[in-house]
């Protein structure tokens, strides 16, 4: 083999080669194979062959990777995305429902003030489940009331 040249050595392998294949005689070819120039080599068609598979199996490899990769950083991005959303959504809840605390607690004392304390336990009541727009209607409506009942009525 050493000594012939271009397409016919490469010919020569091949055909070696698949009798190499036949006989089980993969080693002997191996070391015929040490001979060859790289582009020998890349014109057998076992090197093509494995190429390909190699290019195949790379690629599902890579494709697996990539995926599972891409999952979990969809995953750590949704995950923070959510923890994000979940904060701001949480501390807007809170400074709603600290606004509405704030404000019935300050129409609670003026109720007071105005019409005595203890209030009755409707009234506090009330200011627990009222709106923001039902406390700033009773705290208008305090100061022409003559009694808790007309600040709390509905209108007619």
């Amino acid at each position: 083999f050493a000594e012939s040249s271009g397409a016919y050595r490469t010919k020569l392998l091949f055909q070696l080669e698949t009798l190499a294949a036949n006989r089980r005689l993969d080693t002997l070819v191996k070391e015929e194979v040490k001979m060859f120039s790289l582009e020998e080599m890349r014109n057998l068609p076992s090197y093509q062959e494995g190429l390909l598979a190699g290019l195949q199996q790379g690629r599902q490899t890579g494709w697996q990777e990539g995926r599972q990769t891409g999952w979990q950083e969809g995953r750590q991005t949704g995950w923070q995305e959510g923890r994000q959303e979940g904060r701001q959504e949480g501390k807007q809840e809170g400074l709603c429902e600290g606004r509405h605390e704030g404000e019935a607690a300050v129409l609670a004392r003026l109720l007071a003030h105005r019409f005595g304390s203890p209030l009755p336990a409707w009234v506090q009541q009330k200011l627990d489940r009222g709106s923001e727009e039902d406390l700033l209607l009773w705290s208008e409506r305090l100061f022409d009331a003559a009694d808790l009942e007309e600040v709390f009525s509905t209108p007619r």
